[in-house]
């Protein structure tokens, strides 16, 4: 563990650091390394305690001992992982300028700070700033896509990209920086009913503000059992998330005629999946709701005609193509339903979702 830390007294404006944990013991200590080693020294970090029973609360304490900037909330009861993450934003400095979350079983590159403020400080207009990212064991570098030669992006042009290419530069929290002041005016940031909450929070901030981006990579991402992407992965909650973000957001940045493609293709796409599960005899009441719950969202019932009708157009693509229908109703990922999937690549985390708009009503397809 590092000893104790002198801290440099510069210039530089604040950033708060804030550290939801909930029984990430095994891997604690080295996101508070990562933090402690940042070339960047004017920053805050609040850790919030989430009722923790594995060590975790143990070893954020001694890391409060060893440096002033460090201090611990222990929560009273135990908060879902979003409402802790909302929780932990509203702890943030009344004096930072911005605002970086870190997930404690992931780390950040030492010059992460640096960079992105560096960004920021360039391009006011950014609300969020992004990067390159590594996520999991085998080291995948995620987030690419932008001009290596621009900064700075208008949020239109990064909202259009998203839904007619599928760009997802935002990754999660844990791969942006915040200017704080969107996130003292946005409360609650996050939707606590989403397990994706982080892009539907970077779209709505689309929509009046631009976006930033650092090329570089200086954040990691784990692949872990148990987090919000493997529940999101089991219960193919992206698909749901892609017709609701193009319902809820899709008008802000897409002209009607695209609005009206990519809104039957999200249709199509989930209808697609849903008769593929029960295709499948999926009968897990548990998966069922959430999918009912998801369509509500949108302003949609579940409806049994459409699941007939695409359970027809795969049949009918069966005869047509049986051998590719055949592997992909054999394979199963982790419990989820194959053979259709998001209109998107797979985002690194689900942590984080904020909007302020209501529930759209139904579309017209």
């Amino acid at each position: 563990m590092t000893r104790s830390v002198q801290v440099d007294a510069t210039a530089q404006v604040r950033v708060s650091i804030v550290i939801p944990v909930y029984n990430n013991a095994e891997h604690f200590s080295e996101c508070l390394e990562s933090v402690l080693a940042q070339t960047y020294k004017n920053w805050d970090c609040t850790i919030v305690n989430n009722c923790s029973t594995d060590g975790s609360a143990e070893t954020a304490r001694r890391y409060a001992a060893i440096d002033p900037r460090i201090r611990v909330i222990d929560n009273e009861k135990y908060l879902k992982v979003v409402a802790n993450h909302n929780w932990a934003l509203s702890q943030i400095s009344v004096d930072s300028r911005y605002c970086k979350v870190v997930f404690a079983d992931d780390w950040i590159f030492p010059n992460c700070l640096a960079e992105m403020v560096s960004v920021a400080e360039h391009n006011p207009s950014a609300a969020l700033v992004g990067a390159l990212w590594i996520f999991g064991t085998a080291a995948e570098v995620r987030g690419s896509g932008l001009p290596c030669g621009n900064a700075l992006f208008s949020g239109r042009e990064i909202g259009r990209r998203y839904f007619l290419d599928g760009l997802n530069v935002f990754g999660a929290l844990h791969n942006i920086l915040l200017r704080a002041d969107v996130v003292r005016s946005h409360h609650p940031l996050l939707n606590e009913s989403s397990l994706l909450s982080d892009r539907e929070m970077c779209l709505h901030l689309m929509r009046t503000h631009d976006f930033a981006f650092v090329h570089q990579v200086l954040t990691f991402t784990r692949d872990r059992p148990g987090s919000l992407t493997d529940v999101s992965i089991r219960m193919n909650s992206y698909i749901p998330a892609d017709l609701y973000e193009i319902i809820t957001f899709g008008r802000d940045f897409v002209a009607e005629t695209e609005y009206r493609r990519c809104l039957k293709r999200r249709y199509d796409l989930y209808y697609n999946f849903l008769a593929l599960a029960a295709m499948r005899g999926h009968r897990d009441l548990q998966f069922w709701n959430f999918h009912r719950g998801k369509l509500a969202a949108c302003g949609l019932t579940l409806s049994h005609k459409q699941m007939v009708l695409s359970a027809l157009a795969r049949i009918a693509r069966a005869v047509i193509r049986p051998g590719e229908t055949f592997k992909k109703l054999l394979r199963n990922n982790r419990g989820t339903v194959q053979g259709v999937g998001s209109t998107r690549p797979v985002p690194s985390t689900g942590a984080a979702r904020a909007s302020t708009a209501s529930p759209p009503s139904s579309p017209s397809l």
